[in-house]
């Protein structure tokens, strides 16, 4: 099966800029360990402008998913924890659910192989419990930086629901 590395899009400038979500809660609690110690549900203030776009993912300075990717995650019986984040501009009164989430962490090691257009990346993925094939969306770090990775199905799922702002990369995902 195919995956994906599911990004926000850089040429997507226009997003929200949250304000003030220092305030919010603490940080550190954004585990699976500690993840109960946050409020049932968040608001947070954000900057827009007219033209702004909520894209269905945003990483920073946490994991948010809009409600169209929440739904496909329940769809696929991923198990996720979740709690409700509003983003609020009252300046402007604007307003969007978001879900914050923590996702499985699964670890990998990435191999390069030379292939005809340059190097290749492969990962391989060291895997407790269930085989790669019955998850469809987790995080991995990859390139010192943590990635969402999702399965075609999936990917496949969040697009005919035409959601915006985001970027696929195919990665190639082998279990040991």
């Amino acid at each position: 099966m195919k995956y994906f590395i599911l990004r926000p899009d850089e040429r997507f400038f226009d997003g929200p800029m949250l304000r003030n979500q220092r305030n919010a809660f603490n940080h550190s609690w954004i585990c699976r360990e500690h993840f109960y110690k946050i409020p049932k549900r968040n608001i947070i203030s954000v900057t827009t402008t007219k033209d702004t776009i909520f894209p269905a993912v945003i990483t920073s300075p946490y994991l948010l998913v809009s409600e169209v990717v929440r739904s496909v995650i329940e769809m696929f019986g991923d198990m996720v924890l979740a709690k409700d984040v509003v983003l609020v501009d009252s300046e402007n009164g604007c307003m969007k659910q978001y879900f914050m989430v923590v996702l499985e962490e699964l670890t990998g090691e990435i191999e390069a192989e030379k292939n005809v257009g340059g190097l290749k990346k492969k990962v391989i993925l060291r895997i407790e419990g269930k085989p790669l094939k019955e998850r469809n969306i987790f995080m991995m770090e990859l390139d010192r930086c943590r990635d969402i990775v999702i399965s075609l199905d999936f990917a496949e799922s969040i697009l005919r629901r035409k959601v915006q702002g985001i970027r696929l990369e195919e990665i190639e995902l082998k279990e040991r």
